[in-house]
């Protein structure tokens, strides 16, 4: 769990943790955990964008972090991220997907 940014781990987080724990070395569980996080968060940011389709300028100029909750959607991925290359420090495979 973060000690700096709590928001990172929800409530709803909770069920993916726990399979973490319990297979710290699954590829499969980490792959889907970081899948369904990027996926999750890439829906909010649709929605978001629907709604707030006129932007002020203070906001065009911040683009990605112009609102809380597109800081985390890059906060959120890349502290799953970081959790994932504690267990697998080699893996291209994880490597490649941040980049994309």
């Amino acid at each position: 769990m973060p000690n700096t940014h709590p928001h990172l781990l929800t409530i709803q987080d909770l069920h993916r943790e726990e399979d973490l724990l319990r297979n710290p070395w699954s590829f499969r569980v980490r792959w889907t955990a970081m899948q369904n996080t990027r996926d999750a968060f890439n829906a909010l940011l649709k929605e978001e964008r629907r709604e707030n389709s006129s932007l002020d300028e203070s906001a065009q100029l911040l683009g990605p972090l112009s609102t809380p909750l597109a800081r985390c959607s890059l906060q959120c991925p890349a502290y799953t991220y970081e959790a994932v290359l504690v267990q697998f420090p080699g893996s291209f495979s994880y490597g490649n997907d941040i980049c994309r």
